[in-house]
């Protein structure tokens, strides 16, 4: 997540009724902390900014769950805000999907017995005979994610080889 921040601020000081602006570039934004809750943890984001006239003004946005803007709060105290900046959460660009560039194997029952016989040396030689070790236990389940995989890309590599049109 990133916070964004268009516009300017204004703010009326409470003696002087002097009005100042602040520029949305003056801020910087950190992710300041946050408290542990039921759907993970909520994270608070804060820009503080020490006016010469004004004294100390902040701007908080809080995150919660993760992706979400749960709330946001500007403290101009004892000051009266005229206009806020435009300021919130925005989501950044997704992360591309790996899988989209995937290449099936030429061969995938030759890649399954590799991985087969790789996890067999190794529980040769750092397994357990009585089938308890954590690592006969790792290497059982590789050869079920290993299975999965040769059986996915068989699949794929029927699927695409198949020329013959489709009669739905």
């Amino acid at each position: 997540m990133n916070v964004y921040c268009n516009g300017t601020a204004r703010i009326k000081h409470h003696a002087t009724v002097k009005i100042y602006e602040i520029e949305n570039d003056e801020l910087d934004w950190d992710a300041v902390g946050g408290d542990e809750r039921q759907m993970r943890p909520e994270i608070h984001y804060e820009a503080v900014f020490d006016h010469p006239e004004l004294g100390r003004l902040t701007w908080g946005i809080w995150e919660y769950p993760i992706g979400i803007e749960n709330y946001h709060e500007t403290d101009a105290a004892p000051h009266g805000m005229i206009g806020d900046f435009d300021y919130g959460l925005e989501h950044g660009e997704p992360e591309p999907d790996e899988w989209i560039d995937y290449t099936v194997p030429d061969r995938p029952f030759s890649v399954f017995m590799d991985s087969y016989h790789h996890a067999g040396e190794l529980l040769t030689h750092h397994g357990n005979d009585s089938g308890g070790h954590l690592l006969n236990r790792m290497v059982f389940s590789h050869h079920v994610t290993a299975l999965e995989a040769y059986l996915g890309d068989t699949l794929m590599k029927e699927v695409v080889a198949d020329r013959s049109p489709c009669n739905a």
